[in-house]
């Protein structure tokens, strides 16, 4: 399988590297994430800067690469540049919670309704930054998730 680990948080954020190690148990993990924070751009993307010239390789390591968009232009980016070849889109992990009326200004949840809209199954994950125990019981989250959650219930388009 084949996973893309996006977020709003950003090249400089630990969060989608602490997930790629969780996810390496499941297959091949790439990380596409924005240059800087975005946090609260929503799902806006920059259509007519999804180029090459706004797309790089990272040099934080092998399967990594950042843009100068939004955290939905990162599905862009990579299914363009890289690969379509995408199995699921795992978005964050976020770090505050997207609850409620903040589900509208969230970039991890945008980039997370992108990759559903290009017919990508899609997770977006949040948590608090003071949370205890979320990154002991991710691996069984991300298991049910990955192999066990009925998808077909889902809509994708």
């Amino acid at each position: 399988m084949n996973f893309l680990i996006v977020n709003d948080d950003g090249i400089g954020s630990k969060n989608p590297f602490l997930l790629k190690n969780i996810l390496n148990e499941f297959g091949r993990v790439y990380i596409c994430v924005p240059d800087g924070e975005r946090s609260g751009n929503s799902h806006s993307t920059y259509k007519y800067r999804i180029l090459e010239e706004n797309f790089f390789k990272s040099n934080k390591g092998e399967d990594i690469y950042t843009h100068n968009c939004t955290a939905a232009d990162s599905v862009k980016f990579f299914l363009k540049f890289v690969t379509k070849d995408i199995d699921f889109v795992i978005s964050g992990i976020n770090t505050g919670f997207n609850l409620g009326t903040d589900i509208a200004y969230s970039g991890t949840v945008g980039a997370a309704r992108e990759a559903s809209m290009s017919g990508i199954k899609s997770i977006a994950l949040s948590a608090r930054n003071n949370g205890t125990n979320y990154w002991d019981e991710l691996p069984a989250l991300l298991n049910y998730l990955i192999h066990k959650f009925d998808w077909g219930r889902c809509k994708l388009p």
